[in-house]
């Protein structure tokens, strides 16, 4: 028992390493033209012929809009619950399985959540502190935020024009307020399964 234990410790550890090189290489993608030579090359490497199982999947594809990359990192995630689970207890029972699928597909949820809150804060903070905000960062910065801001602008405001540094305000508290209110949802949902005796 105490092998396998100690087997599935270390399989956590390497999906753990495993998912933050697909983090890193999701990062190298959003700055298109980069390839940060030998440890971009690297990454590709070992990176995407899992990726590129995900991406085959057809229905990951909605609107244009490529999720392949989220659903391999969930995919490793609950891998790596499951894996941990079994190292701290020995076994894994179907309430405790579902509460795992349901805290990784949330953590990748509320980790984009807070991503995008810190890349609003930031381009906030270039906002008014008068940065000349026509740099390449500031570019690639607008290009991921704009669409967003301005989606969730036009359906809260039923289409009403709004400057973009309101927009970008109205996103950061509509994206605080989702990940605090939905931490606190998904915490009761997995306790409560975690408590099922099957």
């Amino acid at each position: 028992m105490e092998i396998i234990r100690i087997l599935m410790q270390f399989i956590g550890l390497a999906l753990t390493v495993y998912s933050f090189a697909i983090f890193l290489r999701i990062l190298l993608t959003w700055f298109p033209g980069n390839e940060f030579g030998q440890i971009g090359a690297f990454l590709g490497r070992i990176t995407d012929p899992y990726i590129n199982w995900f991406r085959r999947l057809s229905f990951l594809n909605i609107g244009g809009v490529d999720l392949s990359i989220i659903a391999s990192l969930i995919t490793l995630w609950i891998a790596r619950s499951i894996v941990a689970n079994i190292a701290l207890t020995g076994s894994l029972t179907f309430g405790t399985l579902l509460a795992i699928i349901i805290s990784a597909i949330a953590s990748a949820l509320f980790f984009f959540l807070t991503l995008f809150l810190i890349l609003a804060g930031i381009r906030l903070l270039g906002e008014l502190f008068g940065v000349n905000t026509g740099g390449r960062f500031w570019l690639v910065l607008d290009q991921i935020l704009e669409p967003m801001v301005y989606r969730l602008s036009n359906a809260l405001l039923k289409g009403r024009s709004v400057s973009y540094q309101n927009g970008l305000l109205l996103f950061a508290g509509v994206d605080l307020v989702a990940i605090l209110f939905g931490r606190f949802l998904v915490g009761l949902l997995v306790s409560l399964l975690q408590s099922l005796p099957f």
